[in-house]
């Protein structure tokens, strides 16, 4: 090969260098903006679902999802944290910036105080650590809020029901259905007064005084 050959060879490994860099650098750059799944099951098992993208997409304000899930989990519940922050990022790549998603930490003591507040449990899970078997309190749990409405799922422990249960959870939520309630009058029965409270959410409760 002579020096002109060479010479061409190397200047052509040379752009196709500069080109698979440039390329790689373009798909991080959409990546980075764009969340993207391929899922190949058969079924599509994992794929999000039109009506899951719809509910998130009609959200007009901030949805705030908070998990508290621990650090340190037992091998067959890694696969769920996973699979719960893969929902959820494509479900806020639908949600027009309107859900905010936070991950915290429980083995802080401020963070497992606000989970417990919540309605979100400490449980027991056996973890095995240098050979050896231990039992760990853990934290397993979402909590989602807007406004003053929140809805919880205190133990996530698989991935069969998440996305039902997260977005079920953000139409509870960002309903703005009012509730209607009937009443029977007439009969001797106590007062409107004597029979509903309301709580401190604003939600309605109806209760026979004796």
């Amino acid at each position: 090969m002579n020096f002109l050959n060479r010479f061409k060879y190397a200047r052509d490994s040379y752009l196709v260098t500069v080109l698979i860099v440039i390329i790689a650098l373009m798909l991080n750059f959409i990546a980075a903006r764009h969340f993207v799944k391929i899922d190949l099951t058969k079924n599509q098992l994992y794929a999000l679902s039109d009506a899951s993208k719809k509910i998130v997409g009609d959200v007009d304000d901030i949805v705030t999802v908070k998990v508290f899930f621990s650090e340190t989990l037992p091998p067959n519940l890694f696969a769920v944290r996973q699979y719960v922050q893969d929902i959820l990022n494509e479900l806020s790549s639908y949600s027009k910036g309107n859900l905010y998603v936070e991950f915290l930490d429980p083995s802080d003591s401020n963070v497992s105080n606000e989970a417990l507040k919540l309605g979100i449990p400490q449980i027991q899970m056996n973890i095995v650590e240098k050979d050896k078997l231990e039992v760990k309190n853990g934290f397993l749990g979402i909590a989602i809020i807007y406004g003053d409405k929140k809805e919880i799922l205190p133990v996530v422990q698989n991935i069969m029901n998440v996305e039902y249960d997260l977005v079920a959870s953000i139409k509870k939520v960002t309903s703005k259905e009012g509730k209607t309630v009937a009443f029977v009058t007439g009969h001797d029965e106590p007062s409107l007064a004597d029979r509903v409270r309301v709580d401190q959410q604003g939600d309605t409760y109806s209760f026979l005084k004796r």
